[in-house]
C-alpha cells in the first residue's frame, strides 16, 4: 500500500479491526484486509473495495505496481483498516530498557544513549531517560523525578547536567 494520500510503508504498525460476514455491514469505501488463495498459498491484501456497478466488486490496490483485482470466491475479508499507530504512542507508560528505546525513534542504540538526556536534532526530539524506581540506588542517585500530571513529568538532573 505504499501509495495514495496516506501510504502505509513497511514496518508500519497497523490498527485492524476484526470483521466478520455478520458484523462487517457496508465495506465499500473501506481499506480491507482480505485473505485469498493463490496457487495454495494464503496471500494477504489490504485494498480499498469499490463497487463500479451493482453487480461487480472490485479490490483496488493504492500502490500503482499492483493491479485492482474483481472480487471473487477467493477471497475472504476478515478486518477493517483503522488507522497507521505511531509506535511512540504504543510506549506511553511502559517501562523500556534504554537499549529499546533508539529504535521507537528510527535510530541505532550507542554511546550516546548511555545518558539521562538524548537530543535528536534531525527530529527535534528530547528524550529524557529516567529511573523511576530509585530502589538499590546510592543516595545521591536518588533524584526527585515523579509525574505531576498525565503530560507533565518533574525531572531533577545532577548538578553537573548541561544542555548544548
Amino acid at each position: 500500500m505504499n501509495g495514495g494520500k496516506n501510504p502505509i510503508h513497511d514496518g508500519d504498525y497497523l490498527l485492524l479491526e476484526r470483521v466478520t460476514p455478520q458484523s462487517a455491514g457496508s465495506i465499500t469505501g473501506l481499506i480491507m484486509a482480505i485473505e485469498r488463495q493463490d496457487t495454495g498459498d494464503n496471500q494477504y491484501l489490504l485494498r480499498l473495495v469499490t463497487k463500479p456497478s451493482p453487480w461487480s466488486l472490485y479490490t483496488c490496490a493504492t500502490n500503482p505496481d499492483y493491479e485492482d483485482l474483481e472480487a471473487d470466491d477467493s477471497m475472504r475479508t476478515f478486518a477493517r483498516l483503522k488507522g497507521i499507530l505511531n509506535p511512540l504512542d504504543l510506549a506511553i507508560g511502559q517501562e523500556l530498557m534504554r537499549e529499546d528505546i533508539p529504535i521507537l525513534f528510527g535510530e541505532e542504540y550507542n554511546r550516546n544513549w548511555n545518558v539521562g538526556h538524548v537530543v535528536l536534532y534531525d527530529q527535534r526530539v528530547h528524550v529524557l531517560l529516567v529511573t523511576i524506581n530509585k530502589q538499590g540506588k546510592s543516595q545521591e542517585h536518588r533524584y526527585h523525578d515523579y509525574w505531576v500530571d498525565e503530560k507533565t513529568f518533574h525531572w531533577q538532573s545532577q548538578n553537573s547536567t548541561h544542555s548544548p
